[in-house]
């Protein structure tokens, strides 16, 4: 009795884990799907205080201006991507060859799109996500090498190694622009209160 009782709750947890597990696949994968739908629901209005609050994220630091339509699809793009990485993964494990090819050439469009469409608002976040997709390529470029091209075992160790140097760089790349982009900010804040107070200052000098 107790046997079949724990056979019963395991079924009832391991049913319970497949639903949720394929209400998040289906969430995610649909996610692309609902940002594209509610960005062009609102595309006219974006610029507005009260839209951007709502649904905001879906296009900070991007162009959102009428004529802006393929800037303001970078989130669904992105998200597409990302969507496509994972089922990739899961639909041909068996073949990693196909697998880092078709990765790519998604890496190679999006580069393309990148260089083309220019979404960004800023050039500090443009050369972000550009040099960002840069190290990306040369990650995968590593990765062939290991899907039976190369047999030398030292020889695959030395590819490691580069791939985990070319790891370091991009975190080291993202730091460095990240840092950049704080202190222009502290700058621009810092010339908005400077000004103020050269402003104030002249005025307390004329009224005296």
């Amino acid at each position: 009795m107790t046997a079949a009782a724990t056979s019963l709750v395991l079924t009832e947890d391991f049913n319970a884990t497949v639903v949720f597990s394929i209400a998040v696949l289906v969430v995610l994968g649909l996610s692309p799907v609902f940002s594209a739908l509610v960005l062009c629901k609102n595309k006219k209005d974006l610029d507005k205080p009260s839209i951007n609050k709502k649904i905001g994220s879906l296009y900070a630091g991007c162009k959102h201006g009428e004529t802006d339509r393929w800037q303001v699809a970078l989130s669904s793009i992105f998200l597409s991507r990302r969507v496509f990485f994972v089922a990739l993964t899961f639909c041909i494990p068996e073949q990693p060859s196909l697998q880092v090819f078709i990765f790519l050439q998604t890496i190679i469009f999006y580069e393309i799109y990148l260089m083309t469409a220019l979404p960004y608002e800023t050039n500090s976040l443009q050369m972000q996500e550009f040099g960002n997709e840069i190290f990306f390529l040369g990650i995968h470029y590593h990765l062939v090498l290991f899907t039976g091209i190369v047999s030398d075992r030292d020889r695959l160790y030395a590819i490691g190694d580069s791939l985990m140097y070319t790891m370091i760089l991009l975190l080291i790349f993202n730091a460095f622009i990240m840092l950049y982009i704080n202190i222009s900010n502290v700058a621009k804040t810092a010339k908005k209160y400077w000004a103020r107070y050269k402003y104030r200052k002249a005025k307390m000098l004329a009224e005296k």
